[in-house]
């Protein structure tokens, strides 16, 4: 069991699918460094006791646009934490994106 802490910060190497194999995968993420399935960060998280309803605290965790719903909110939930607001990471370069071409992140 992990130190627990009444704030979290994190940014978990998120598996990101790319549009297309053609197009995208030159970019992804895969190629920088090895990812995460959303099933294995929650699974870390659970190890390292952050998800401990006996010891509340925040998380500030940032995720991609296209996976806030499927992966984001589902780890936050996972975890014993509930969204309730997020912040807007703007970055210098533009990346792919699946439906438009966005320059930021969200936490």
């Amino acid at each position: 069991m992990g130190q627990r802490y009444s704030i979290y910060y994190a940014d978990p190497p998120w598996k990101y699918d790319v549009w297309s194999e053609e197009s995208g995968r030159d970019r992804s993420a895969e190629n920088h460094y090895p990812t995460m399935e959303t099933d294995a960060i929650v699974a870390l998280f659970h190890q390292l006791g952050i998800a401990d309803p006996e010891f509340p605290g925040i998380m500030f965790l940032w995720c991609t646009n296209a996976g806030l719903r499927s992966q984001g909110i589902r780890v936050l939930e996972e975890c014993g934490f509930e969204y309730v607001h997020h912040w807007v990471w703007d970055k210098v370069h533009q990346g792919n994106g699946h439906w438009g071409f966005d320059r930021h992140e969200l936490c």
